[in-house]
C-alpha cells in the first residue's frame, strides 16, 4: 500500500511542464531611447540584452495617420541619440553607436496604424 501511494505521488509530479521563459528576455513596451507614438496601444514586444547589446522588437497599433507617426519618429529619434541613415517608403532606418533601428509604419485591414520597431546589433 505504501508503495502504491509513493508511486502515485511520484507520478503526480510528472505532468506537463510549462515552458520556461528565457531569463534574458524582457517583455516591456518602451525602451527609454526608443519612444512610442502617443495614443497607440502596445501589442507585443521583447527585449533581450547580452554582453552589452540588445535585440528588441516592439509592435504598436491604433488610430493615427501613418505620415504623422513617421514624422514623429523622424523628429524624436535624433533627440535620443539616433541618426537617420535611410528611409524606404514606410520604413525609417536609424543608427546609434553599434545598434541599428528600423521602424516600419503601415495599416492593417481595419485601417489602424501598425508600427513595428526592431533594434539589433548592426555589426
Amino acid at each position: 500500500m505504501r508503495t502504491a501511494l509513493f508511486l502515485a505521488a511520484l507520478l503526480a509530479g510528472c505532468g506537463k511542464t510549462e515552458p520556461r521563459p528565457d531569463p534574458g528576455l524582457e517583455r516591456k513596451p518602451v525602451e527609454a531611447d526608443v519612444p512610442a507614438y502617443a495614443g497607440l496601444e502596445y501589442v507585443d514586444g521583447t527585449c533581450k540584452r547580452n554582453a552589452g547589446f540588445r535585440s528588441m522588437t516592439q509592435e504598436y497599433r491604433g488610430d493615427a495617420k501613418p505620415e504623422d507617426v513617421l514624422a514623429f519618429y523622424r523628429t524624436t529619434m535624433p533627440v535620443h541619440g539616433w541618426a537617420e541613415t535611410g528611409a524606404d517608403g514606410k520604413t525609417l532606418i536609424f543608427t546609434k553607436n553599434s545598434e541599428k533601428c528600423s521602424i516600419t509604419v503601415g495599416t492593417d485591414s481595419h485601417n489602424k496604424v501598425v508600427v513595428k520597431v526592431l533594434v539589433a546589433y548592426k555589426g
